[in-house]
């Protein structure tokens, strides 16, 4: 009688990367490989049963434990007894901006999260500098935008805040040309109210 004995696999897993990341992100898994191995993955304790036999690797996109079975085509078989942990940290909530409607303030944005040194603000899409106290002075006209930093995760984007700013000069009378040494009144129409104004001739 030839007995015939075969060594039994070791079940290993490799992460292909961090396994604490931010909510939406992900970490690929990977199990011992072999001609002929097959598999059984689990997440506390729980089968992961939608997976093929011969799946070697997962992606991770929850917390949990996950361990792997390794079994060999001799029937041999080795588990991850501690397993790999892996953690996924909530999103932070959006911060909500506001901005008033009068004198002081018209042309700042306040958000409902403040002083906490964590808010990045866009302007027409992109990052903008200063601000992270939750106040911002516009300049330009354009969408402005926020979103907030806890424990290295993003936040999506605020609601969003359209600033315009316009000022027309209007001409009393409405013909340009005057005569030397005669007075022309001006008007300025501006969207804003308790603006200052710097005149300019050429």
């Amino acid at each position: 009688v030839v007995v015939t004995t075969s060594a039994p696999p070791v079940a290993a897993i490799t992460a292909s990367g961090p396994t604490t990341f931010c909510q939406g992100g992900n970490v690929g898994l990977v199990a011992t490989r072999g001609n002929g191995f097959t598999y059984r993955w689990y997440r506390d304790n729980t089968r992961l049963s939608n997976l093929a036999p011969n799946q070697d690797s997962i992606i991770a996109l929850t917390s949990g434990v996950y361990r792997v079975v390794v079994i060999i085509p001799e029937g041999c078989s080795d588990s991850t007894a501690s397993g790999i942990l892996v953690t996924v940290k909530n999103k932070p909530q959006p911060p909500v901006i506001s901005r008033p409607t009068t004198a002081p303030g018209w042309d700042s944005l306040f958000t409902n999260i403040r002083n906490q040194g964590n808010i990045t603000w866009f302007f027409n899409g992109s990052p903008l500098q200063g601000g992270q106290d939750g106040v911002l002075r516009m300049v330009n006209n354009g969408i402005y935008q926020a979103l907030q930093d806890s424990v290295g995760c993003q936040s999506d984007l605020s609601n969003a805040i359209l600033y315009q700013c316009s000022v027309v000069i209007l001409n009393h009378p409405s013909n340009q040309n005057a005569i030397l040494n005669q007075n022309i009144q001006l008007n300025v129409l501006a969207s804003l109210p308790n603006l200052n104004y710097q005149w300019q001739s050429d």
